[in-house]
Order: structure tokens, then sequence, then C-alpha cells
């Protein structure tokens, strides 16, 4: 009869997508280290001290170790957990370079290892391969001075999550899920000498998931610019060790790559960040300053990126981000963020860094974005925004078509869109117009509101509220006569808004993108009522910039 150890090593690979009876997976009892993958974003000092004196600190959350130990603490939320469980932190303590550290980091494998491995904690797609690539990433670390035991341990923990992967790929192919099973396997397989087999099958399911996951366009399939980092900072180790080992790195890899890397300065801001749309909870700063100094290719970054939906206006230190996405993802279509230089001026509110469901419902409406939404009522009552996602949490929008069309000038840069999220329920028509000006100090913006010429029935009587929220770092002065806003930035800049069409007020806001807990803000309102025809008016400037 066949060993249950040796069960555990063998996997239908009909399971996986592939011809022949079953596949040896690899035995990590006796694995030998070959391509060497450091982290692309190396371990933090003074966050190793913290994790050595039991902190975990993840997701705007610090959790002390208890007598029992981190796997027995409570967790405080899905995303903590999820962190915990996939062993990022290996990279804090294991960057020490310290048998101390080493030592701890160790401990709480073992304490994994007896106290979660069977547990649901390990059965998440994406946590099961951030934690195999970390083990692979660290095996020289983690058995340097190591016991027998542990060395036994750390083996069967590989083998298990191994397998997972293996049977997680038909399951989960084609999504984000998938592309992570995927590129959790390649890794492990080219982290050790001898794994052949799984080499193989792991390059080719990764060069087609890659090819799915990253748009023609170098933006994610999910629209999560969060998401196209997550995966290039493991593929782009993975290229640069296959490449430093002179092995043969598929073509699909090469080009998800290059597709990719012009993306991510697309969707950053001048402060190195990422833009706060479709589910953005942290601006991973150095994630994008580690990513982009890998960037040999320097291709031409998108004006409209129409595959992902977005369109960006760059003119001198300043930029326009847009969503411009049409169908079931388009919750805030036409939202935008605006920057100048390192100041983020106009943003979008983010989404929480612990994934709270009802805060992650809330900041997925218009509400929670600086675009305009149109109510069948008279105008609002100025109520607190955040009373306005309560309300919008339980609001569900049709699936939404837009159109963009974009123009660069010698004067400036031009998008002009509609979209049409309001035709059913409104029969109105919200059209966009952005023009930011060569010398990026002169962005202008038109809103308008026009009846839906499919739909024959007059339109409704209905209200606008055209938000633009504003970075914390942002102090607006509202001032006499109500149409009217100076913004003094974090750097002394001035800027000026000025409005007509609507009445301009200041209302509360909130930004999710900070780290620590959520920042209070403020945001310019601008309300009336949306008659066929109504016309908005305003616009962004700064002194010595306008043209």
């Amino acid at each position: 009869m066949t060993s249950p150890s040796l069960l555990r090593l063998v996997w239908p690979v009909w399971a996986a997508g592939l011809p022949g009876a079953a596949m040896v997976l690899p035995d990590f009892r006796n694995a030998v280290p070959d391509l060497h993958m450091p982290p692309l974003v190396p371990g933090d000092r003074e966050a190793a001290h913290a994790l050595y004196r039991g902190e975990f600190n993840f997701c705007s959350y610090r959790v002390k170790a208890g007598p029992e130990g981190v796997f027995a603490a409570a967790s405080p939320s899905p995303a903590w957990s999820k962190a915990l469980h996939g062993f990022g932190w290996l990279a804090d303590l294991l960057g020490s370079g310290t048998e101390m550290h080493r030592a701890y980091a160790r401990a709480q494998l073992q304490a994994w290892h007896a106290a979660v491995a069977q547990s649901e904690a390990r059965r998440d797609t994406a946590v099961t391969s951030r934690r195999l690539i970390a083990i692979s990433q660290f095996w020289p670390e983690l058995l340097r001075g190591a016991s027998m035991a542990f060395a036994q341990d750390l083996a069967r923990m590989a083998s298990r999550d191994t397998a997972s992967l293996m049977s997680a790929l038909p399951r989960q192919s084609g999504s984000r899920e998938g592309l992570l099973a995927a590129l959790g396997l390649a890794r492990v397989a080219l982290s050790f000498r001898g794994f052949d087999s799984l080499k193989s099958f792991a390059l080719s399911r990764l060069a087609s998931e890659l090819d799915r996951f990253i748009l023609p366009d170098g933006g994610p399939q999910t629209r999560n610019a969060g998401d196209l980092v997550d995966v290039l900072v493991d593929l782009v180790p993975l290229r640069d060790a296959m490449s430093l080992a002179r092995r043969e790195i598929p073509h699909p890899i090469h080009a998800a790559i290059e597709r990719a890397m012009p993306m991510l300065r697309f969707f950053s801001h001048g402060d190195g960040g990422l833009a706060l749309f479709q589910g953005v909870s942290r601006l991973r700063t150095g994630a994008l300053r580690f990513l982009l100094e890998r960037d040999t290719v320097l291709g031409r970054t998108h004006v409209h990126a129409m595959h992902s939906g977005f369109v960006r206006l760059g003119s001198g230190p300043a930029c326009a981000i847009m969503d411009v996405n049409s169908g079931p993802l388009a919750a805030a279509p036409l939202a935008f963020e605006f920057s100048d230089g390192g100041q983020r001026i106009v943003v979008n509110c983010g989404f929480p860094q612990d994934h709270n469901p009802q805060w992650m419902k809330a900041c997925s409406q218009a509400a929670a974005h600086s675009t305009a939404e149109l109510e069948p009522k008279g105008p609002g009552n100025g109520q607190s925004f955040r009373k306005l996602l309560g309300w919008a949490s339980d609001r569900q929008e049709p699936e939404t078509e837009v159109l963009a069309e974009t123009l660069v000038t010698s004067d400036g840069s031009v998008v002009q869109c509609q979209h049409d999220a309001y035709a059913a329920s409104l029969n109105l028509l919200h059209r966009r117009s952005l023009y930011l000006a060569c010398s990026g100090g002169d962005l202008r913006g038109e809103d308008t509101f026009v009846p839906a010429k499919n739909h024959a029935r007059d339109s409704e009587d209905s209200s606008f509220v055209i938000r633009f929220h504003l970075h914390p770092g942002v102090r607006p002065e509202l001032l006499h006569g109500r149409s009217a806003v100076n913004l003094l930035l974090a750097n002394k800049l001035e800027w000026h808004f000025v409005a007509r069409g609507g009445a301009v007020s200041l209302e509360d806001s909130i930004y999710l993108a900070a780290d620590g807990p959520p920042r209070n803000s403020q945001q310019i309102v601008i309300r009336g009522m949306a008659t066929p025809g109504s016309r908005v008016n305003w616009a962004l400037r700064t002194p010595g910039r306008t043209e």
C-alpha cells in the first residue's frame, strides 16, 4: 500500500489541465537552493525589532502577541489575518541578518505549523502563494542553524502549499487568484534544483495567466492598480534571477512586464504613489519606486488606456487621471484625481486597508469619488459625508456605457466623455470635459446633463451633486460669495477653485489611503437642479502658471 507521505507528493496532472496520469511534486526534504530571488522591497529593521517584541503591525492594526503566540490572537480584520498568514513579515525579520531574528522567525513558523496548518487560514490562494514564495525565498536563512525537526516541518509546509496551489489552478484559471497560484509555483520551482517537471508546468501556466490578467495596454484585469503592483513585486525578481543565470525567459513573461511598467507610471501621481481607483487602499510608494528602478524598457505612457478604461492628462508637473470604463466595474464613472508635482489636490476617498466589508461597499459608490451624482429629488440638504456613504452603500447602479475621446495639442490636453448610468432611471446623460493647460497650472472642467436620446420619456426632476474630495494636506477656504475656494497646499503653494452653474459649499470628507487610521478631510461640493441642458463650469488654477 502506498504510504500517506508518498501520496502527498503525487498530484493528478489532469487536475491542473495537463495530459498524463500523475505528476510527482517536489520533495522539499532534500531541496537544494538554486536561483536566488531576494525581495524586491528590502526588509525594515525597525519592523523587525517590533516583530521580535511580539508586535504584528499590518493593515493599520497593531496586535500584540500574548503568551500563546500571535496565531492564537483574535484577528482585528480579514486583511490583517491574510498579511499574517502570508508570511510577508519574514522579509523584515530575516533581512536584519541576525541569528536572534532568524530564531524568532523559525519559532513563528513552527507555531503556525502546529496551530493553523490545517485550518481555513491556509486555504486562500493568494495567501498560500505569498507564503510559499516567502518560504522558498528565505529557505537558506531559515535552515541556517535550524534543528532537524524544524527542517522537516518546513518541508511539510512547502509540500502542502505546493499541492494546494496545484489544486487551485484549474478552479481559478483566468482570475487574479489563478495568476498568483501560477506565480507562486513558478517562484518555488525556480528556487530549487531538480524541480524541472514543476518548473516547466508552472512557467507555461504563468505565461498563460499573464496573457489573461495583464491587458493589452498593460493594466490589470481587475482594474485595481494595487493588484498590478502585487503581481510585479514577485514577477520582476523572477525575471531578473532567470536573466542573471542566463536562463531562457518565456516571451509572454517578458512581454507582460514590458506592457505593465508604463501603466505603473500611468497610475502614479507626482508623489510616487498610486491613484485611488477601483479598490486601491495603499499608495504603495516604496514598491513602485523599486519596480520602476527595474524598468529597462521605459515604454511610452498612454494618454487613453482603452482596455483598462482610464485617461491620464499630464502637463508640466501636473496630472489628472480619470476613470472612463464601461461595464459592471464602472461604479463611479468619470471620477478623477488631480495632483501638482508631489502634492495631491483632488482625490478619491480610497478604500479601507482592513477591507472592512461595509466600508468597501460604501467606498465603491459615486459619493466617495470626485465625480457628479444625480438624485431623483430636490437639491441636497448638506448632510454629512458619512450619511451620504450610508445612503449610497445600498444603492445598485446598472451597467454603464462610457464614451471618451482625448486630444493632445501644443496648448494642452483635453478629454471629453459621457456615461449613461442615469439614462434608465432619470433619462439623463452626464457629460464631462477636462482641459489641462501645457503649463500644468490651469485645469478646467465642464459637467453637463442632457436627455438620453434612446429614452423617449421626459426627464425626471432631479438634482446634481458634483464632488471634489480634497487631500487632507489641502487647507480650503470658502470665499465670500460662495462661488470660489482658496486652496493652500502642504508646500504652501496656493490654488484657486472657481465655479458657476451651482451652489458651492465645503463639506466633510474622509481619506482612507493614509498609513494609520482614516484621516478627516474636506470636499468642495456643487449642488443644483439637473434639468436637461444644465451646465456647470469650474476651474482649478495656480497664479504664475496659468496661460
